[in-house]
């Protein structure tokens, strides 16, 4: 049909160098800022799924942030009862040899001197290892937040050596009781070496109730830290799996967030090969209409 006042086909045309033009502008505009959302030219449905994962991105690199100084206080806890654990060796390593009947007694004076000094510095360590002003040695359990679940909860024993509790549950040296004087609170009993007795004017020195400055004293606190040397060792060793539950969560996060991250940046960024190619295109037929 032929039309007086009316060019069907030049409008067409025009229509389809308008749809090219569109083309043509969303190409270069990815190409030149790399993204497919966030420029004005979204692809339906991509920028709410884009700013949701985008915020658990962000969210699981907090996460990591967090787990990692989680793990540096378990780091902590780890280097300081592993000291503990060398003193509580050299205290039974003291008692068997004050418990042996060729010593006279300033020499048992002697090594119980080092015995309580030894008590004294375990003391001040399960006291002031702290962090974040918290005491982390005294039983106190541990939440580390990973902000994107529950967190990562650490059950910690008591490293005290005087502490104790029924059945010893949540003590590291697994103790029942406490000390009594002489050392005679049997093997259930935990290790006090803090300072108990007074000195004697010319006798013997100033101990405490888990002491050897007598042969029988020695045997009673060596019989003591014959049960709680191996307890102490197997919480150490249970701290040891505690860590390496933390560093397994912390890899887990990291994972989490380069996963949350890879999917951003698949929505996010710009094919550049698909888009060159679109741009190729546009521009072919931009010329042609330009032409004609």
């Amino acid at each position: 049909m032929t039309y007086i006042n009316y060019n069907y086909a030049a409008n067409v045309a025009a229509n389809a160098i308008g749809r090219n033009d569109r083309a043509l502008d969303s190409a270069m505009n990815r190409i030149s800022t790399g993204t497919r959302v966030g420029n004005g030219d979204n692809e339906l449905g991509l920028y709410a799924q884009y700013v949701e994962l985008k915020s658990d991105a962000i969210e699981a690199r907090q996460g990591v942030e967090s787990i990692n100084r989680g793990l540096a206080q378990m780091n902590l806890i780890e280097s300081q009862v592993t000291i503990l654990g060398e003193i509580m060796i050299r205290m039974h390593e003291l008692a068997t040899a004050a418990s042996s009947l060729s010593l006279q007694t300033h020499d048992r004076y002697a090594l119980d001197g080092e015995f309580q000094a030894l008590g004294a510095e375990a003391t001040r360590i399960t006291t002031e290892t702290k962090w974040n002003g918290t005491a982390v040695l005294q039983g106190s359990d541990i939440r580390i937040d990973t902000l994107v679940g529950a967190g990562v909860v650490v059950v910690l024993d008591d490293f005290q050596f005087n502490a104790n509790a029924a059945l010893g549950t949540g003590i590291a040296s697994g103790a029942v009781i406490a000390a009594t004087a002489d050392s005679a609170g049997g093997t259930t009993s935990d290790i006090d070496t803090s300072l108990d007795v007074a000195a004697v004017a010319g006798g013997a020195p100033a101990t405490s109730k888990t002491t050897i400055t007598t042969q029988a004293k020695a045997e009673a606190a060596l019989a003591i830290l014959d049960v709680r040397v191996p307890y102490y060792a197997g919480a150490i060793q249970r701290l040891g799996g505690q860590v390496r539950q933390v560093e397994f969560a912390a890899d887990s996060m990291a994972a989490m967030a380069v996963g949350f991250e890879a999917a951003t940046a698949g929505i996010r960024d710009a094919d550049y090969a698909v888009e060159t190619a679109k741009l190729a295109s546009a521009q072919v037929i931009s010329q042609a209409a330009t032409a004609m």
